[in-house]
């Protein structure tokens, strides 16, 4: 065999070669590969603020069974509260309090009032410096749980925000002695329309 065969013939296996590697290359790009119609999922950090895991709040045994039930016809809600309490309403508010209620220049102070609001939960947070926040749930529906202080007395402020419809639905608790009875009592705080 001359020389010049030689290099053809190994130019015809190196071609062959090269035609196959650029052959199994498209079909792996093809069909080895995961098809671009499902892209795999990213995962993007970003940082946020702190939410706290929504807690919803269950009837708990100690509400007594012979606790009293308010029920609300205009604002269409109802809830238990303690027998020996009572209850005051004054336009969209109602104030629940273990002594007698009494209003002032600022208007009422209890340690657990309800309102009723056409303002959004938003415009009623924004109202408020929040210290923390967290997802809860109110029958069922969900609902906003902040911890603010009160601006006149200072003292610790829970507040439960809730949209339902158009009306927002605003619980608080003034100060940390009556904290496990609001607990009690948004558990057993009902929509009744």
């Amino acid at each position: 065999m001359n020389q010049p065969q030689l290099v053809s013939k190994w130019l015809l296996v190196i071609l062959i070669i090269v035609i196959l590697a650029a052959g199994g290359y498209l079909l792996y790009t093809k069909y080895g590969k995961t098809s671009s119609a499902t892209p795999s999922p990213t995962i993007t950090l970003t940082k946020s603020p702190a939410v706290s895991p929504t807690i919803s709040p269950t009837a708990s045994s100690s509400v007594s069974t012979d606790w009293k039930t308010y029920t609300n016809s205009t604002y269409g809600y109802s809830i238990k509260y303690p027998k020996d309490w009572q209850y005051k309403e004054s336009d969209n508010y109602t104030f629940f309090d273990n002594k007698t209620i009494v209003s002032s220049d600022e208007g009422y102070s209890t340690p657990i009032s309800i309102s009723v609001s056409s303002k959004t939960p938003a415009q009623i947070k924004s109202e408020y410096s929040i210290k923390s926040e967290s997802q809860t749930a109110l029958d069922g529906n969900s609902a906003l749980k902040v911890s603010t202080e009160d601006k006149l007395t200072k003292e610790s402020l829970a507040i439960v925000i809730c949209q339902k419809g158009n009306q927002t639905f605003v619980l608080w608790n003034t100060g940390d002695n009556t904290k496990a009875i609001f607990d009690q009592i948004l558990s057993t705080f009902q929509f009744t329309q």
